[in-house]
């Protein structure tokens, strides 16, 4: 695994050769380059994501007018550039839409986690 920015700069100068990509739909960096489902590993399909928080008990009307600003900016050609430019996909959904997948994830990391502690534990014995 390398992040998007550095693969591409390795992948363009002939340095990389890329397999896969984890993310839904290939990068307009790198539009040769499949993303995992398209080479045949959809379960290895876990882009990165990047979001906004808010401390618990933020009232819903702040999280509507954080998330009416982004879609705002997210309508900017410039501020797409900007993001392509580092390797992401500009996207802008829901609270619970973005999420549920995290909630996943850290459900699935945090028992990966708790495995290999208590493996380590084991082999400190």
């Amino acid at each position: 695994m390398i992040g998007t920015r550095l693969g591409a700069v390795l992948i363009q100068g002939g340095r990389l050769k890329p397999l896969a990509m984890a993310a839904r739909h290939r990068l307009k960096m790198l539009p040769n380059v499949p993303t995992y489902a398209e080479a045949g590993l959809p379960a290895m399909n876990n882009p990165s994501r990047i979001g906004l928080g808010a401390p618990a008990g933020t009232s819903p009307a702040i999280f509507d007018r954080i998330n009416a600003a982004v879609k705002q900016a997210l309508a900017e050609p410039e501020v797409i550039a900007a993001i392509e430019k580092q390797g992401a996909i500009p996207a802008c959904t829901t609270r619970k839409a973005f999420a549920d997948p995290v909630r996943t994830q850290n459900r699935k990391r945090s028992s990966r986690t708790s495995i290999s502690l208590s493996c380590s534990k084991e082999l400190i014995r």
